[in-house]
């Protein structure tokens, strides 16, 4: 017989899970190296003294993602600011228009009334190579044929004389004569002086044949300016009217009017400024706002917002913890010119739309309350459920993280109430060859060489629960033995989704650690459970509790906790400890001033 077993009769529905159970696989795989290092790094910092008020930039489109565009509305109007000095400044406030639309101004055109990307229009309205007007205006009289002339008449003492206050007035003037010769005028504001800028041209020719049409009607001084890929407009998207364009600034901000919120077009809201700078290929959008103001937007995303309310000042606290230990002057995003992205890597975030009532008031009783251990910030993970029980950091990753994250255990978890929710318990099926294959694949110089003959548990976490040592044998007796709870999930991501299973032959029969949670004695029992393996003849078995690492918090658990023990002073504290060990609960900041208003 070969070694190299090759089973012809493998069905095309199972080689397509196992793709995308590889597809997965490696996408987890990336992430064991971030979570260790986040783990060391929190464990070296020193103390940081950070203020609950203080503003905090988040990333909603940078680096590889960045926007052509964005549409915003508000109901009290908006503060556009361009930067002078390392600060915003007023430009102009803008009260009675309740959307905007900030745009990349190279290259849009005016469809009905509203401005859009061009696209494969050749002919822009906005961009393009522009005309432009800058000198003061006066009507003269004239022949019959030109009665209603407009002069442009620059000179020494009136060049430069359109400012915020005439310029929409100057170019209303002149829209119905532009219009009909086929674009729209609008005002820029460029290097630091207003001007009138008569549209966007495909080309250099196009715009000095309009201008040629264009002094038919009006007696002016204009130049043609090539197109200016770093422009920026703001459209008033209900008028369809270009509030501005922007040409040699770095960068722009929008701020609601009385400290509104922001809604997006795409249904997302958002507290404090928005700032636009523009990079190659498009805006990088920056969302300016106080801490805890981002506190409560990554709440809500984090939970039920009707979850109890000592469970979100639990689940408050952390995520605050590790808000501020990212900030560390080692911070990932340190180099990028803000604190955090809204992506996986620091936390999702999508702004404050789910924010309600009962998240507020979990954020404004804890705030700015963090989990310390030996006087420093932890790194406070946590999961949705984790099925039960938790793991230290050394069942989960092995000797590379002996000495780090003490306050990270394993423990049995037995009032969560994982057994209700969508994936508590999961169960995968494998073939023998399947097995083989995938390993061979995850794992370099594989020792493996043909079908999988057994999978036995060497070792479990001191609670019993979570697998953190396992080994697989082939037919030819190889082995293959893989270490830490979560480099075993890793490496089996797509049919497990934790550590915390068993495993057999089907038809087999395991056994599994039960457990029991008293709420008036706070007791748990613990108790062997005998779990017979049902599948498909000759098939492995993986029978499991909970997903993720079981490092930390399980959030699900947390609010079954706080249901069971009811609301109590300083509750939220004694969830945090059943979680994490040796830790304290305190204030971030020890300035006696008061927190600004937060508007949350």
């Amino acid at each position: 017989m070969s070694k190299k077993n090759q089973h012809q009769n493998k069905t095309t529905n199972s080689r397509r899970v196992l793709i995308t159970r590889v597809i997965a696989a490696f996408l987890c795989f990336l992430m064991v190296f971030s979570v260790i290092a986040m783990i060391v790094r929190a464990n070296a910092s020193m103390e940081i003294d950070l203020k609950s008020g203080d503003e905090i930039d988040v990333a909603l489109y940078s680096g590889a993602t960045l926007a052509e565009s964005l549409t915003v509305s508000t109901g009290k109007g908006f503060q556009i600011e361009i930067p002078c000095d390392g600060e915003w400044i007023l430009f102009e406030e803008a009260s009675e228009i309740r959307s905007v639309a900030v745009a990349n101004g190279d290259h849009l055109v005016n469809d009905g009334g509203v401005y859009i990307d061009a696209g494969n229009n050749p002919s822009p309205h906005i961009g393009g190579y522009r005309i432009m007007l800058s000198s003061y205006s006066t009507k003269v009289g004239g022949s019959s044929e030109n009665d209603n002339i407009i002069q442009f008449r620059p000179s020494s003492e009136t060049t430069g004389t359109f400012n915020r206050s005439n310029i929409s007035g100057y170019v209303s003037r002149i829209t119905d004569t532009v219009v009909k010769l086929g674009s729209f005028p609008f005002p820029a504001f460029v290097d630091g002086e207003f001007y009138i800028c008569l549209g966007g041209f495909a080309s250099e020719e196009d715009a000095d044949a309009f201008l040629d049409e264009f002094k038919n009607h009006y007696i002016c001084e204009a130049e043609i300016t090539e197109p200016d890929p770093d422009a920026y407009s703001v459209i008033d998207v209900q008028a369809g009217a270009l509030i501005m364009h922007f040409s040699g600034i770095d960068s722009l901000a929008l701020t609601p009017v009385g400290g509104a919120d922001f809604a997006s077009s795409s249904g997302e809201e958002y507290y404090g400024r928005l700032s636009f700078s523009m990079q190659k290929g498009g805006f990088r959008i920056i969302n300016t706002l106080y801490m805890e103001q981002y506190i409560a937007s990554r709440l809500a995303l984090e939970v039920d917002t009707s979850w109890n309310i000592e469970a979100l000042k639990a689940i408050a606290t952390v995520i605050r913890t590790n808000a501020y230990a990212g900030l560390d002057d080692r911070s990932a995003h340190a180099k990028d010119g803000f604190d955090f992205c809204s992506n996986a890597h620091c936390g999702v975030y999508h702004g404050c739309a789910n924010v309600n009532d009962n998240v507020i008031s979990a954020v404004h009783e804890t705030e700015s309350m963090v989990i310390k251990s030996d006087g420093r910030l932890i790194n406070a993970l946590y999961g949705s459920f984790y099925g039960g029980a938790t793991v230290s950091l050394g069942e989960a990753y092995g000797s590379i993280m002996d000495g780090k994250g003490e306050y990270l255990v394993g423990s049995v978890s037995a009032w969560e109430s994982y057994e209700k929710r969508i994936g508590g318990r999961w169960k995968y099926e494998i073939t023998p060859y399947e097995l083989y294959e995938m390993l061979s694949k995850r794992i370099s110089d594989c020792p493996l060489e043909g079908n999988i003959a057994s999978v036995d548990i060497v070792k479990t976490s001191e609670s019993g629960v979570y697998v953190t040592e396992l080994r697989f044998t082939d037919i030819f007796e190889n082995t293959l033995t893989l270490s830490g709870g979560e480099i075993i999930r890793n490496t089996l991501a797509g049919i497990v989704d934790s550590a915390n299973f068993v495993v057999g032959i089907s038809g087999s029969t395991v056994s599994e650690i039960g457990f029991k949670y008293d709420k008036t004695s706070k007791q748990t029992t613990t108790f062997e459970n005998k779990v017979k393996l049902e599948g498909s003849y000759g098939n492995f078995v993986f029978y499991g509790r909970g997903i993720g690492s079981g490092l930390g918090m399980s959030l699900c658990g947390a609010n079954d906790l706080a249901k069971i023990s009811g609301e109590y002073e300083n509750a939220y504290i004694d969830i945090i400890k059943a979680y994490y060990s040796g830790v304290s609960v305190e204030n971030i900041t020890s300035n006696e001033e008061s927190t600004p208003d937060l508007a949350i």
